[in-house]
């Protein structure tokens, strides 16, 4: 009986041992899947307004140059830059902005299969009127400009393009695909800012959350410009809403009075309104003495 008992244990011990390694088998493979099927998912609305809001005006240090003309810097989502391609866009067309001057961010276009990210302004198509010679009896050239008018800022862009469409991707997973070419080190003044503010409010500002008291300035810190802003007035006070995020997507109206939010609403189409905060309403008017 002893003999028999010892088989059974020493055939269960191997039984479990046999359907261990073939879960350890199989979970690289579900994990592989797994991560398959988020790398196959598009690019998600919110997505979209996140990298809006965290990349646009962003500055960075240039490390490649950027070509004149309608076609930028060739980038591929796996880093790689078609060197062949911009040697030739910039031998072709110029040079707009060299390595190592800083750039900023001023639009992003997003479409099926690449994301542009147009630089300093993005390039610009001169009038025809612009840079026009005349000769005046086979005298010396005069050319008809402006002095009254600025030198205009050369602008370029950058293309990020991936094998097919547009994956999901966070703020951060798109720096780091714009690392070869933009330097994002550099601190900008939106960091230099936050780091003179109150803990509390170092906080907030670094989760993207807004409280009743933060001023104008602390609101684009933490969430960047407004989708759009409305005024209202009742009676003698003066309120102007931003408003981030369309439907059907979650909407955040935040309300100020003056510089100061006095109230932060979250709203989803279908589900109530919740509040991040309000501030204590205002006194009555006094009552005016009769005649």
């Amino acid at each position: 009986m002893k003999t028999l008992h010892k088989i059974a244990l020493v055939l269960g011990w191997l039984a479990l041992a046999g359907l261990a390694q073939a879960i350890a088998q199989e979970k690289p493979g579900e994990q592989k899947d797994q991560a398959k099927s988020q790398a196959q998912r598009p690019l998600q609305e919110q997505s979209r307004i996140w990298i809006i809001r965290g990349l646009l005006a962003e500055s960075a240090t240039l490390r490649k140059p950027l070509p004149l003309g309608d076609r930028g810097l060739p980038l591929g989502s796996d880093g790689n830059v078609d060197e062949q391609e911009l040697q030739r866009r910039t031998t072709g067309n110029g040079t707009a902005v060299r390595p190592g001057e800083v750039v900023q961010i001023t639009k992003i276009d997003f479409r099926r299969s690449s994301m542009v990210f147009q630089i300093n302004g993005g390039p610009r198509k001169r009038k025809w009127y612009q840079g026009v010679q005349v000769g005046m009896g086979g005298g010396p050239t005069v050319t008809r400009s402006d002095p009254n008018q600025p030198a205009p800022v050369i602008g370029s862009s950058i293309e990020l393009n991936f094998p097919g469409q547009v994956p999901d991707l966070t703020v951060d997973e798109v720096k780091q695909m714009l690392a070869p070419v933009l330097d994002f080190a550099r601190r900008s003044p939106t960091v230099i800012y936050t780091e003179t503010l109150p803990k509390k409010v170092q906080e907030a500002i670094k989760n993207h959350q807004v409280t009743v008291g933060m001023d104008r300035d602390m609101v684009l810190a933490a969430k960047g410009r407004p989708d759009r802003k409305e005024r209202q007035r009742k009676g003698r006070v003066e309120t102007e809403d931003w408003i981030y995020g369309t439907a059907p997507a979650r909407i955040t109206i935040i309300t100020f009075q003056g510089d100061k939010v006095v109230k932060v609403g979250e709203y989803q189409p279908g589900v109530a309104e919740t509040e991040a905060g309000r501030a204590q309403p205002l006194p009555p008017e006094p009552p005016t003495k009769p005649q």
